[in-house]
């Protein structure tokens, strides 16, 4: 029996992606820093791929250090939607396309992280094409209905994904963020990898940052599995 491990994190760059009005990242060396090689980094608790917390939306909800080790060593599933995203860029994430993957692969148990495979991780390198204009951002997401369904009918404990939100750019008002954050589960944004994914059977081990006060937190994310 094989061991697989999977990287689902984006490398941090300079040029990379961020939110309008979100810091940019850099990282700079620090002279004279007595022989050794030292840097200064500038990011947002959300740039790059990154878990988000409840206090994302509420200032008195769970902080990043607040996340419990059991959150962040965690049985995963993964809805690959990527030919639909092939004909919609801005399509969500509907209750049917989970009873379809339940219908093959059974129900979702409980306290599972939920990935979405859209593909659109491949515009990674190119900001324009991975988030749009500016005044009218173009990518996928999970629709709030769905969302909704998710956390009371299968309990989970966060929900990923290879795009830069999960409301998708057809979500203005981030209604499936809300939803989830409230319920104190996390959302993962900006992965990558997800299409290479087996469909459910393995663990994700996500290296968030303890922070106190942070909102979110840039984070390595792996897969494992066996074959």
């Amino acid at each position: 029996m094989a061991h697989r491990i999977l990287d689902l994190t984006q490398s941090f760059t300079p040029g990379m992606f961020t939110w309008p009005g979100d810091p940019v990242f850099s990282i700079d060396a620090v002279p004279d820093s007595g022989g050794f090689h030292i840097n200064t980094l500038r990011f947002s608790d959300h740039g790059g791929t990154h878990i988000g917390t409840a206090a994302h939306f509420d200032p008195n909800g769970a902080d990043v250090v607040r996340l419990r080790p059991e959150q962040l060593i965690v049985p995963g599933i993964c809805l690959d939607v990527h030919e639909h995203c092939e004909k919609n860029p801005e399509y969500l994430l509907q209750i049917d396309d989970i009873l379809a993957w339940e219908n093959q692969f059974g129900v979702i148990p409980s306290h599972h992280v939920v990935l979405i495979a859209t593909g659109w991780d491949r515009f990674w390198r190119s900001p324009q094409q991975y988030f749009g204009e500016q005044n009218q951002p173009t990518f996928p997401g999970i629709a709030s209905e769905t969302m909704g369904w998710l956390v009371q009918n299968r309990r989970v404990t966060g929900v990923g994904i290879d795009t830069a939100g999960i409301d998708g750019s057809a979500g203005r008002e981030l209604a499936a963020n809300r939803i989830l954050l409230k319920e104190n589960r996390y959302h993962l944004e900006n992965l990558a990898h997800l299409t290479k994914l087996p469909p459910r059977a393995f663990k994700l081990y996500i290296g968030a940052l303890p922070i106190p006060g942070a909102t979110g937190s840039p984070c390595r994310v792996l897969a494992h599995w066996e074959d």
